[in-house]
């Protein structure tokens, strides 16, 4: 049985973003008022999901200056810097006041829209990646 592991890899870092912006937008969307409990979490949260992601912006420029990415590496990478580029936010601003919901939303879309890529590519190279997404 073939197995391609990187792609997977990839699926599985996408889907990690697409967990975190959803639990940071099911904690702030639809609210008009927020605890300071609630601020602080959503604070926390983001500043977890924009560490990531420069952590990966950072990875994905050292690597590619290896020239050592795969295409799907390289896709990743793509998205990653473009996400991290929707998610113009303060960690420390208001969650509500400042409309986090637009940002996570563009920045969601960005993941999403690496997911279809992957999905296409398995099934051009004979990758299927069903279980994860049934």
């Amino acid at each position: 049985m073939l197995k391609f592991i990187p792609i997977k890899e990839y699926y599985d870092k996408a889907q990690w973003y697409l967990k975190k912006i959803d639990e940071i937008s099911d904690l702030i969307m639809n609210k008009t008022i927020l605890s300071q409990d609630e601020k602080r979490q959503a604070q926390a949260m983001m500043k977890t999901l924009k560490d990531e992601l420069k952590k990966d912006c950072e990875i994905g420029n050292s690597v590619r200056k290896m020239n050592k990415m795969t295409l799907d590496e390289r896709q990743l990478f793509v998205y990653i810097l473009e996400a991290n580029e929707k998610l113009n936010v303060r960690t420390n601003s208001h969650p509500i006041r400042s409309n986090w919901s637009a940002y996570l939303g563009d920045c969601r879309n960005k993941f999403e829209d690496y997911v279809e890529y992957l999905l296409s590519r398995s099934n051009i190279i004979g990758v299927f990646l069903r279980s994860h997404t049934d």
